[in-house]
């Protein structure tokens, strides 16, 4: 999971809608709420991976709003 962590959070760098998508997902306060944005969004599913990993866009999440925060 750490090593995919870079993954998604580059995915979310590189999305056109990218900082608008993060404001959203910002505003949310349930970090369900928030994990489900990022599996929405895209950023938590890995090429090698049929679907989202629910488990790294939790972590995503979490590091998107921590670095928005800082």
């Amino acid at each position: 999971l750490a090593a995919l962590l870079p993954v998604c959070i580059n995915q979310s760098k590189l999305d056109p809608d990218g900082p608008a998508k993060l404001k959203a997902m910002m505003a949310m306060q349930s970090t369900y709420d928030q994990r489900d944005y990022v599996v929405k969004a895209g950023w938590a599913t890995v090429s090698a991976t049929e679907g989202p990993n629910t488990d790294l866009a939790a972590a995503c999440a979490d590091a998107l709003a921590k670095a928005k925060a800082s």
